[in-house]
């Protein structure tokens, strides 16, 4: 027999078993009718012809069809990100494709508990570097539209506890004479995480 301090433990585990059960199915459901939508394939078939075009064409062409491109991503992105295009910042939308930040965000999005049959300190510690990248972009969008971002830790002190989910992104709107003068508007602290 088990006492009730291990039931109970045992019955959490159940349930969180089934609530990622669920969110798997979600997103497998989600993933089915995205890859499903007609429009999907036309902006794919769009995708393809501009990259055709862009290999066949002089460079003084290329640069027009490039633009076309990073249009048409961005339209992808906005699409089927249901109106919120990502990654977030312009910083992060010029140095990570959307499949990557996908990746980074699904693995920041993982809470691994040390009870867990599946926990190592290495997928903690991989999880809360993702974190911190999402995290970053979040931070970096918001100090580009004008506002000071910060990110802070909500359980300090017991990050082990807490997991890679610790941190919120907080800002405020810098007032105008200070966005136009050039001041820093985001301020972001890795503190709490492995080197």
């Amino acid at each position: 027999g088990l006492t009730q301090e291990e039931e109970i433990e045992q019955a959490l585990y159940l349930e969180a078993t089934l609530v990622r059960e669920r969110a798997a199915a979600a997103k497998e459901e989600r993933e089915a009718r995205e890859r499903g939508a007609p429009m999907q394939a036309s902006v794919d078939l769009l995708d393809s012809l501009l990259l055709h075009a862009y290999r066949a064409a002089p460079p003084e062409v290329q640069a027009a069809l490039e633009a076309d491109r990073r249009r048409l991503r961005e339209l992808k992105r906005t699409f089927w990100g249901w109106g919120v295009a990502f990654p977030r910042s312009e910083a992060f939308k010029a140095s990570v494709d959307l499949e990557t930040y996908s990746c980074i965000a699904g693995s920041a999005d993982g809470t691994f508990w040390a009870s867990e049959s599946s926990y190592t300190p290495e997928k903690e510690q991989s999880a809360r570097r993702c974190m911190l990248a999402i995290n970053a972009d979040r931070s970096q969008a918001a100090a580009e539209v004008g506002y000071v971002a910060s990110v802070v830790d909500m359980c300090e002190g017991d990050a082990e506890k807490a997991g890679q989910k610790n941190q919120l992104v907080i800002g405020r709107p810098l007032p105008a004479l200070a966005r136009l003068s050039g001041c820093p508007t985001s301020t972001f602290s890795s503190a709490g995480l492995p080197p």
